[in-house]
């Protein structure tokens, strides 16, 4: 790569073909490896040593028809090994060096940009250093000064990072497709799982018992529950595909969810809010109020003797839902699935944001992001 001794020439480095078959991230893992594992990688790294021996040849033989218009431009057999010897081992170096550049140290730069221009940086920097070991070493063990075709081993450094970063953008954008499918197959999945939650049979039993013993008291009140039980299943069947919703949206269903909850629990659910006016247009994963007022009422006992009262405070860049707690006395009759607070984290966690829920001395505090 650096070093030309006599009628020597630099190198240069691979078939791309199978350099891409290369995962160059596992190349140095720094975690134990099973058996299958280790053979793999060896594997990998086999490729990838193939690799450099043929863009090597390549690169050689290019460089052999520039400089001397021959192929084969060596006397003997001890000067093409010589020249090999010379050239092959600053090659595989250099080579190595900008995959580390590449795949390690400049992998989490987002800006394309700005990521090739400090590759390219730091390529230089491992010619020269390459370069400046091959002459040191040529002084210090042979005790004569080597000859280094500088613009031969700028070139081939050039072809050296340019494989590197198709390589890397193949693979990046790869990555990119199967990220975006599995995200597609995670929404999907939770739409699944947010359906059976919102179509609970046994919230559906429960109102229509309610308004069973409502049809024989209070007419009035029937009809009130009627029209609040519609509004609640409209908004469900309705936002079934959205990914997020506006919160004065969100606020206008609740508002009708916590009506039939109220006449559920005979004046014993209120929820009190606070700064609905700062929402604006700012949008939340859909249902995420009312699978959190749901979770409220399904862990804990709420009696006339011992109301239940929520908060639903909206601050700076969230919402916070809290509660006191009134644990059941037998929690075993509605065990928990978690589904309706997971729901909200995945959701959360696939627009990059992220969900809070904990119990803090007796009180049940979530904190739901904007979106």
């Amino acid at each position: 790569m650096g070093a030309i001794p006599e009628r020597a020439s630099p190198p240069i480095l691979c078939l791309l073909s199978m350099v891409n078959e290369i995962n160059f991230v596992t190349l140095c893992p720094n975690y134990p490896l099973s058996e299958m594992e280790h053979k793999e990688r060896v594997k990998r790294m086999a490729w990838y040593l193939l690799g450099v021996i043929v863009y090597y040849a390549w690169f050689q033989t290019f460089y052999n028809m520039v400089a001397f218009d021959d192929i084969f431009p060596y006397d003997n057999l001890s000067v093409l090994l010589q020249g090999i010897g010379y050239n092959f081992l600053p090659i595989f170096s250099l080579f190595v060096l900008n995959t580390v550049i590449v795949f390690r140290l400049t992998a989490r730069v987002k800006a394309e940009w700005l990521k090739a221009t400090i590759d390219i940086g730091l390529s230089v920097v491992a010619t020269t250093m390459v370069n400046g070991t091959f002459l040191a070493v040529q002084l210090w063990i042979f005790h004569r000064h080597g000859n280094v075709d500088w613009a031969g081993t700028l070139i081939n450094d050039f072809l050296m990072l340019l494989i590197n970063e198709v390589v890397f953008f193949i693979m990046h954008y790869r990555e990119s497709i199967l990220r975006e499918e599995k995200q597609r197959h995670l929404a999907t999945r939770l739409q699944f799982d947010m359906l059976k939650v919102q179509i609970n049979p046994h919230f559906l039993f429960n109102s229509l018992n309610i308004l069973y013993s409502l049809t024989s008291i209070d007419t009035e009140k029937s009809r009130e529950f009627i029209m609040s039980l519609s509004q609640v299943y409209r908004y469900l069947l309705s936002q079934q595909q959205m990914q997020r919703v506006k919160v004065k949206d969100e606020l206008k269903f609740l508002d009708s969810y916590i009506n039939v909850l109220s006449i559920r629990y005979h004046d014993s659910f209120f929820v009190d809010f606070e700064g609905k006016e700062t929402a604006g247009d700012r949008e939340v994963v859909p249902y995420c109020m009312q699978l959190l007022i749901e979770n409220i009422t399904k862990h804990n006992a709420i009696r006339a003797e011992k109301p239940m009262r929520v908060s639903i405070k909206m601050e700076g860049d969230k919402i916070v839902v809290s509660n006191p707690v009134y644990p059941k006395i037998n929690s075993s009759v509605d065990p928990s699935t978690g589904m309706g607070l997971r729901y909200i984290t995945e959701l959360c966690r696939y627009h990059g944001r992220q969900f809070r829920a904990e119990n803090r001395g007796g009180t049940f505090v979530a904190e739901l992001p904007y979106i």
